[in-house]
Parts: C-alpha cells; sequence; structure tokens
C-alpha cells in the first residue's frame, strides 16, 4: 500500500502538533498530582473557647479543599509563651514550610519567630503581631494578616457614641494581656474614639485568663468604681466572667455590657437583655483565609494585611442573614 507525499506530510504535521501539544501537558499534570503538599503550623494562642475552636474549623476546611498538611499547635493558657516557643521549635524542626501563628506575647515571641524566619520558613502572624514587624531575615518576611483590631475598636467606639451621645458613660475595657496586640489595638481605637466625647469617662484594665481571678479583679474594681456604667469585654475569656458577675449583680442593667464572642450564652444573653451588644470577629474567615494566604506565600503571590471580619451584632439585628452567617460560621 502507497501513501501519497502529501498525506504523509500531513499525518507527521498531525503527531508533530499532537506531541507539541499534549505531551507537555501530561507533564505538567504529572507534576502537579505527584508534588509533595505544602506543610503548615497553624499555633493558635489556646486550645478551647468557642473563638479559637471555630478558627480551627476554618482552618480544617482549607486545608481539605488544598491538600495541604497542617499540624495544629495551641497551648492550655492563652499565656504559656513557652509552649508557644517549643511550637515553633517542633516547627522548624519539622521542616514546615510556612508557621501561621497567633503569638501570645508581642515581645518575647519575637526572637523564636526570627529563629524560623532565618530557617527560610514562611511567618504569618494571625490576629495579634509581634512589636518586630515586615523586617527581612535572611530571604524570608515575617507578614502580618488580618492584625489591624484598632479598626474594630473604634468601629465598636462609634457605634456606641451615635446611641449613647447624650448620656454619661463611665466605661471601663477589659482585657487579659497587654501584650496581646489585638486587645491593646482594639482598647486603643475604643479610648481615642470615646475621648472625643466629653461626657464619656473610660478606663482599662488587664486582668489575666483564670475566670476565678477575673471576677475577683471585676468585682473589686466596680466596688470601688461605682459609677462605672458600661463594660466591654476584649477576648471571650473575660466576657464569660464579666456576663457570670452580671447576671447575678446587675438585675437593674445600670451596666451596659459589651461581649465578646459568638458564644450561645452571649447569644441568649443578648435576646434576655442581659448583654447590650456583642463584638464578633470571624474567627472561623480567619482561620480558612490564613491557610490560602500561607499557599499564595509559598506560591510567591505577595500578600496583604487583609481586614479582619467582624460585626457589632444588636438585639435588633441579630437575625439578619449576614449577621448570623457571623453568629453560627460553618462548623
Amino acid at each position: 500500500m502507497k501513501i501519497h507525499i502529501k498525506n504523509l506530510s500531513v499525518i507527521i504535521l498531525l503527531v508533530l502538533t499532537f506531541l507539541v501539544i499534549f505531551v507537555p501537558l501530561t507533564y505538567n499534570f504529572y507534576n502537579n498530582t505527584n508534588n509533595d503538599p505544602y506543610h503548615i503550623a497553624f499555633i493558635r494562642l489556646k486550645e478551647g473557647g468557642q473563638f479559637w475552636s471555630t478558627m480551627r474549623n476554618g482552618a480544617r476546611t482549607a486545608r481539605t479543599e488544598t491538600g495541604c498538611i497542617v499540624d495544629f499547635y495551641s497551648g492550655v493558657m492563652a499565656s504559656d509563651v513557652s509552649s508557644q516557643c517549643e511550637f515553633v521549635e517542633e516547627a522548624i524542626k519539622n521542616s514546615v514550610d510556612c508557621i501561621i501563628i497567633t503569638p501570645c506575647n508581642s515581645v518575647l515571641m519575637e526572637e523564636p519567630l526570627k529563629k524560623a524566619a532565618k530557617a527560610n520558613i514562611k511567618v504569618i502572624q494571625l490576629l495579634n503581631e509581634t512589636t518586630r514587624k515586615d523586617n527581612t531575615f535572611t530571604n524570608t518576611i515575617i507578614h502580618s494578616y488580618m492584625t489591624n483590631a484598632k479598626i474594630v475598636g473604634i468601629s465598636l467606639a462609634q457605634s456606641l457614641l451615635t446611641e449613647n451621645r447624650s448620656q454619661n458613660l463611665n466605661v471601663v475595657i477589659v482585657g487579659s494581656s497587654e501584650y496581646i496586640s489585638s486587645e491593646k489595638q482594639m482598647e486603643e481605637g475604643i479610648r481615642e474614639t470615646l475621648s472625643k466625647e466629653s461626657s464619656i469617662t473610660t478606663d482599662s484594665m488587664y486582668v489575666g485568663y483564670d475566670s476565678i481571678k477575673i471576677k475577683e479583679k471585676v468585682k473589686l474594681y466596680l466596688q470601688k468604681n461605682k459609677h462605672t456604667n458600661m463594660i466591654i469585654a476584649l477576648n471571650n475569656d473575660t466576657s464569660e466572667a464579666i456576663l457570670n458577675i452580671l447576671k447575678q449583680t446587675n438585675k437593674n442593667h445600670d451596666i451596659q455590657f459589651i461581649a465578646y464572642s459568638h458564644s450561645l450564652t452571649n447569644i441568649e444573653s443578648l435576646e434576655t437583655g442581659i448583654v447590650d451588644k456583642i463584638l464578633v470577629v470571624n474567627s472561623f474567615a480567619m482561620g480558612y483565609q490564613a491557610i490560602y494566604a500561607a499557599i499564595d506565600l509559598l506560591n510567591n503571590v505577595p500578600i496583604t494585611n487583609a481586614p479582619i471580619d467582624y460585626a457589632i451584632v444588636t438585639k435588633e439585628n441579630m437575625f439578619n442573614p449576614k449577621i448570623q452567617r457571623k453568629l453560627f460560621p460553618l462548623i
């Protein structure tokens, strides 16, 4: 059987076209399916509590979607600096590609993160950050992601001014540690905004994480400062302890209470009127987006310090669909 020379040329051209187009595609497919997945260490501030559990759930969802490996670490207490240092050391030893961390101390966690960066591990500070910002170590930058909490404090204070401008307010802001950057920034945002109104005085106190000690310190403060008529909690630990106090002592609702976090207790207390507002920071989105930010970073895609997703929840807006999604995030 003879093949005409023109037909032979066409066949050869088709074969070459096939090789040029499909062989590289096959090679790329092979590489993509056989690359080792990225290995990420996710170090949260503490274990337990609605906020931190929801953050982990967000990260788990992103882990499933991306196929990356995520090692979760967290101390029992949010003030446990030594455990966070050990977690960073373990991540370095395991040669992870990226560390995502909510630092428990803005000063003492600087050196461990510097060491990780020198080991060419990408580092993302989530929600909290050390005082060392965007410094270059070797070829690595320590990035901050969703850490601008001052804006959240300003927004909360503005909502309070709108509703209480004609009233004399004596406000106390209660956090756990002034070395937690998100708490300190929120406090600054609240105080700077409320100070614009002469009829409002503000005070602040940092009371640790132990619920019994929080109650003791807050009760003592209220006994000494009987004019206090508004309390703002900066985290889930202080919020729960203060709510327990007010359930027993605030029968006439002489004190307005701004709770923190989307716990069922807070939501129920908002409905019954014990809580006046809830500051809800979307920790599910925080954990979810941080994983994707890490993957972008590892793929040499620049990331920016994304804004914190939050909502100020009241009895009037709590059934709004957008608010509901923040109160009851995916689990």
